[in-house]
Formats: structure tokens, sequence, C-alpha cells
């Protein structure tokens, strides 16, 4: 007969689901696979992050090029209705 101890041994790893002795080779995989996966997703918000900072900065850019072109167009219309002016009173 076998020992309740020489069986606790033989069994390193159980499948959490079923409670089924797990493949070591395989359950060593899968950890190393979640790791890999844990990595990628930190590099992934990492880069998501850049994006938004970037796309910040574009909306800043794209604001601010809307106010300068408001500015020359206020400034157009001045020197438009000068010229008006000046060309009535002359």
């Amino acid at each position: 007969s076998v020992s309740v101890a020489t069986v606790q041994r033989e069994i390193i790893k159980v499948d959490p689901l079923t409670g089924a002795p797990a493949d070591v080779e395989e359950f060593e995989a899968l950890k190393a696979e979640e790791a890999r996966l844990r990595n990628m997703r930190q590099g992934l918000v990492k880069r998501l992050d850049k994006l938004n900072t970037l796309c910040e900065e574009l909306q800043n850019l794209y604001l601010y090029r809307q106010n300068i072109e408001g500015n020359f167009a206020n400034q157009e219309k001045l020197d438009l209705d000068t010229i008006s002016t000046l060309t009535t009173t002359a």
C-alpha cells in the first residue's frame, strides 16, 4: 500500500479547478506564459500612456494653431476696415 505522505509528495501541483494532479511541465509553461503576458501588458500600458500624452500635445498644438489663425483673421479684418475707412474719408 502507498502512504498518504508518498502520494502528497508525488502530487506537487494540482489543477485548481478540478483538484486533479496537474502536469508540472505544463504548469511551469503556463506560469512562464503568464509572466510574459504580464510584461507585455505593462509594456502596452506604458505605450498607451505615452500615446495619450502625445494626443494631448497634438490637441494643444491644434488649439494653438486655431488661436493664431483666429488672430490673423481678426488682424485682416482690422486691416480691411482701416483701408475702407481710409478710402471713404479720402
